[in-house]
């Protein structure tokens, strides 16, 4: 008899079929039988169920190179010879020309957007407690919902998911070819994007265009190379890491098929791939797209300028032992390397990482070397334990890769990286939303608009992009201090515009106008991926000339089906108003 082994155990794997005695023996072989001395003495019958139910589901080649890792090393340290890169941008005299090359491949249906959602969140809701959004928001729910399905829109409170789906909407309606949406999960949020997916009126967003792939998972080990068990048994599973998306692009699934094939045979031909609590991932701009096609690069890397030597990000470097480009990931980046300086003292690479990137679909692969990750300290019980993962980064393509079909385009921080990694504070959900509110208050003011740098502002994807009119908006307007206007109407009765000149929105004013179907009802082929909207079906407004809302006062307005709302010249609000104008009815407010 094994005495390291709790009797319990012992007694339980005695008395259990032969597949659960297979299951120890194979964790014995492993290294891993310090678990049951460390997690499960005292376990019962169920608990010990709930763990071998767990184990065989477990990916044992997986953990024996993680544990090899852990003891060894895992050989993915930057190497001597790293040389600044010299990157692309989507600023300057080139950018039209990028512009028509990227909205030609929009157009072609070749493009969907890969969104990174099976975080756990568990920085994010750590201070849940205290903020006051979050608080009524898990208040409301009974529990804390992924960071993707989190408000984040600053006036109407849409989440990461929504904001995606809307911005992927109106890109499918300017170029006439609906991008996928596909949403990577993992256990922790699979239901509750799924549920999101089925149910989110999205604007009438198709659902054949909306699609969830579960990334796989591998158990959390310990400082000693053993799998964490909880007091129920269970074991701690984590995701692969986003690089695992490769691996569950070309898995089998239904009937046989990869999502990759299935991407394909549909006439997709490239993804980008971003995370799910960057702001402004802003996945299909045009000019970065065009980048990408104009390179002929099977993989781009989008970088920014970096703020300082530890932030928490990747540095983009040529290899010039291996002449392959590669991404040092901050956790394994020396400290020497990220705070080397060039001769004239600036920082030697200065190239950020942001983890938005643009493949080939067919370059994938699932081979990418993982990524060793110590020292997260997770709840078992009563205490907590230092944790290490191994996980793959989709950045490491490049090592794959020829050099020159890799491209490194720098985009701007503000117009392209807003991370959100907690509720306050820099890199926050407060920061995020501060960004997308003066993002689009500097278009308004673009537009003509007087907008005070305390407003909120927010603007429908509907509204086009930010080269685009904003279909009369902001031609005399004046949005003051603390005020908050949002614009969801994209058409007007008969073919006008929505909007037109001289709207005056008071201090702590509020001034939301929407429609459920911005682009009417919409005509989808399923098999092309071909839409278009019908501005006669759509949900249409008339905002007069010099309409004015009073300080304070709250004015929410909004379209379902095809109603149409009007608001005559000259109106002004002095109270709060509700209204909701019904499918087919015209309603005009005075």
């Amino acid at each position: 008899m094994d005495r390291t082994i709790p009797s319990n155990v012992t007694s339980f794997i005695e008395g259990a079929c032969t597949g659960i005695r297979a299951q120890d023996q194979a964790l014995r072989t492993l290294g891993s039988k310090g678990t049951y001395p460390k997690y499960l003495v005292g376990a019962g019958p169920r608990e010990l169920t709930a763990f071998f139910e767990d184990f065989a589901r477990v990916d044992l080649a997986w953990v024996a190179g993680h544990r090899r890792a852990m003891h060894e090393g895992d050989g993915t340290g930057p190497v001597d010879d790293l040389r600044p890169v010299d990157p692309g941008r989507v600023t300057g005299p080139d950018r039209e020309e990028l512009e028509v090359a990227g909205r030609a491949s929009l157009e072609a249906g070749h493009w969907s957007v890969l969104v990174f959602s099976g975080g756990a969140a568990t920085r994010f809701f750590a201070g849940a407690d205290t903020h006051p959004k979050a608080r009524e928001l898990v208040d409301r729910l009974g529990y804390a919902p992924p960071k993707g399905l989190f408000p984040v829109t600053p006036v109407m409170g849409f989440s990461f998911l929504e904001m995606f789906a809307a911005q992927g909407l109106a890109a499918g309606i300017g170029s006439g070819r609906m991008p996928c949406l596909i949403l990577m999960t993992s256990h922790l949020t699979d239901d509750a994007v799924r549920r999101w997916a089925r149910t989110a009126p999205l604007w009438g967003h198709p659902r054949d265009c909306l699609l969830i792939l579960p990334q796989a998972e591998h158990p959390r080990l310990d400082a000693d190379g053993d799998l964490l068990a909880l007091p129920d048994g269970h074991l701690l599973f984590t995701g692969d890491g986003h690089g695992g998306v490769f691996r569950a692009l070309l898995e089998p699934g239904e009937k046989g098929r990869t999502m990759a094939s299935r991407l394909s045979d549909a006439g997709v031909r490239h993804l980008v791939l971003h995370n799910v609590d960057n702001g402004a991932a802003n996945g299909l701009d045009e000019a970065r797209i065009g980048y990408h096609i104009r390179g002929n690069h099977q993989l781009t890397l989008s970088v920014v300028q970096r703020t300082r030597p530890d932030e928490p990000v990747g540095l983009v470097a040529l290899n010039g032992r291996t002449g392959l480009l590669e991404c040092v990931e901050y956790s394994v980046c020396p400290k020497e390397l990220s705070e080397a300086l060039a001769p004239d003292g600036n920082p030697r690479f200065s190239l950020a990482h942001i983890c938005t990137n643009l493949v080939d679909l067919a370059a994938v692969r699932a081979d990418l070397k993982p990524t060793l990750y110590t020292g997260k300290e997770v709840q078992v019980g009563d205490r907590r334990v230092a944790s290490s993962t191994w996980e793959m980064l989709n950045q490491d393509l490049s090592r794959h890769l020829d050099a020159d079909r890799v491209g490194v385009i720098q985009v701007g921080r503000d117009g392209f990286f807003l991370p959100t990694k907690s509720l306050a504070g820099s890199d926050s959900l407060e920061s995020t939303m501060a960004a997308l509110a003066a993002r689009d208050a500097a278009r308004l003011t673009g537009a003509g608009a007087r907008v005070h740098e305390n407003a909120h502002v927010e603007i429908d994807p509907c509204l086009g992009p930010g080269s685009h009119p904003l279909r009369g908006a902001g031609v005399g307007w004046r949005v003051a201090r603390d005020a908050s206007v949002y614009l969801g109407v994209r058409h007007g009765p008969d073919g006008s515009l929505p909007f037109t000149e001289g709207l005056d929105v008071g201090e702590a004013a509020v001034f939301r106008v929407s429609a459920r179907r911005p682009y009417g009802s919409l005509a989808f082929d399923p098999d092309t991926r071909a839409i278009g909207e019908d501005p006669p079906s759509a949900g249409r407004l008339s905002l007069g000339r010099h309409v004015s809302v009073g300080p304070g006062v709250a004015v929410d307005l909004s379209v379902e089906g095809d109603g149409c709302l009007v608001v005559p010249d000259g109106t002004r609000l002095e109270r709060d108003v509700t209204l909701v104008v019904p499918p087919g009815e015209t309603k005009t407010l005075s």
